[in-house]
């Protein structure tokens, strides 16, 4: 507004000279009409505010040049001086401050031959620009809703170009026609799982000798592929082989382990009637010699006997318990693997159930977008575009507002776009 002022008040000045009053009223008005048109920014002028980033430097002192970012408090830290307030100030108000502030301060300068120098800082060696400005926001429907980076002359046609353009693909979505097609696919898709789900569900009935509902299966499973089917079937029947096969090593274990231990217990009694036949023998000896009807080196030969038969008699008695104790493991195994096997079943056929009542949900679903779909279809075709409604949120200093904006409106830095791309009510 100063700046217009300023230009009225020279070009009165000027044509106060002329002498044709026509002239004067003519470039009057052709001035005022240009000033009118001037952009925005340029009218007002652009005040620093939080998040802005300007770059501090003093000629001569490289190591005093610095980038700072204002904070939320509107200030901006300075070497030497501090903090500096700076929200709401033009970047020349701000550069004013500034060399006010370094008025009458001396800094250490390291010369040319390396000595360390005080000298006093000049105001035209203080200078300041802008290093970034605020990024502008954008939100709504956009392919990439965020930030977009200022540069000064930025509109909203060129902001919205950069997030993307507009997110077409979200009217594209809401067509009843594309949607319909989408429903059926997927209900025809759910349809599918839901087959091959009720014959997984009679598999597993199958595998439990338990009595599924056949006729369920054979009517809900025409559809389903037969090779689909084939390698359900295949892969229950795998699974059963392998448990038969887990069975039958264990029982032929079991039966090797019984025929062990029977050879064992047989062996256990020769041991014993030996044991005590050899004691029998050693006590016999014992009474010959009392009585010197035999010899030392005899009841020494029978006590050995004995001594040899009793180990045997022990090692036989360790072999059969050891075998009793391989032949419970064995049923243990047994056992514990077909309760395994049940918990492997049941935990399948839960989480089938599970499955059925999703995919019902599921169609159940479907079956009604699909309702809403076809009353959508004929209202459709009277359905048009309408232009995009853009608002560009902007704050200057404490004021807020809201500005109805078109594609050519320029932007300032912290502005907030919000576009709507309306659809006409059916």
């Amino acid at each position: 507004m100063l700046r217009k002022k300023y230009i009225l008040v020279k070009l009165r000045t000027h044509l106060a000279s002329m002498h044709t009053i026509n002239m004067q009223s003519l470039c009057i008005a052709t001035i005022s009409t240009i000033l009118a048109v001037l952009p925005t920014g340029a009218k007002a002028g652009f005040r620093l505010n939080t998040g802005d980033a300007v770059e501090i430097s003093i000629a001569g002192v490289p190591e005093l040049k610095t980038r700072a970012t204002i904070d939320l408090d509107g200030n901006v830290m300075v070497p030497v001086v501090g903090s500096v307030p700076a929200a709401g100030l033009s970047i020349g108000d701000l550069l004013e401050k500034l060399r006010a502030a370094f008025a009458n301060r001396a800094i250490s300068v390291r010369g040319v031959d390396g000595r360390t120098v005080i000298t006093p800082v000049a105001q035209e060696d203080v200078s300041v620009s802008i290093a970034e400005y605020r990024p502008v926001y954008i939100s709504g429907d956009i392919t990439r809703a965020g930030e977009v980076p200022y540069r000064p002359g930025l509109i909203v046609r060129q902001a919205i170009a950069i997030a993307g353009s507009y997110d077409i693909a979200r009217l594209r979505s809401n067509n009843p026609y594309i949607e319909a097609v989408n429903y059926n696919a997927e209900y025809a898709l759910l349809m599918n799982e839901l087959q091959q789900e009720e014959e997984r569900k009679q598999l597993i009935y199958n595998e439990l000798n338990m009595k599924g509902d056949d006729k369920a299966i054979n009517n809900k499973t025409d559809n389903v592929d037969w090779p689909q089917r084939s390698y359900m079937a295949e892969q229950f029947r795998a699974q059963d082989v392998d448990f038969q096969n887990d069975v039958a090593h264990l029982r032929r274990t079991t039966e090797q382990i019984g025929n062990r231990s029977s050879a064992l217990d047989e062996k256990k009694t020769k041991e014993e009637e030996g044991l005590k036949a050899d004691i029998e023998d050693f006590e016999r000896s014992k009474a010959l010699l009392e009585k010197g009807t035999t010899s030392i080196q005899r009841v020494t030969d029978a006590r050995r006997a004995m001594l040899l038969s009793a180990t045997r008699a022990l090692q036989t008695e360790v072999e059969a318990a050891r075998a009793t104790l391989e032949k419970d493991q064995i049923a243990r195994s047994m056992q514990k693997l077909q309760d395994q096997r049940r918990i492997r079943i049941f935990t399948e056929l839960q989480d089938n159930a599970a499955k059925i009542r999703r995919i019902q949900t599921q169609l159940k679903a479907v079956k009604g977008k699909l309702t809403l779909v076809g009353a959508l279809k004929s209202a459709w075709n009277d359905s048009k575009m309408t232009q995009p409604q853009i608002v560009v949120h902007r704050t200057d200093g404490k004021q807020r507002e809201q500005i109805a904006a078109t594609e050519d409106t320029p932007l300032m830095p912290g502005d907030s776009v919000e576009v709507i791309l309306p659809l006409d009510q059916f």
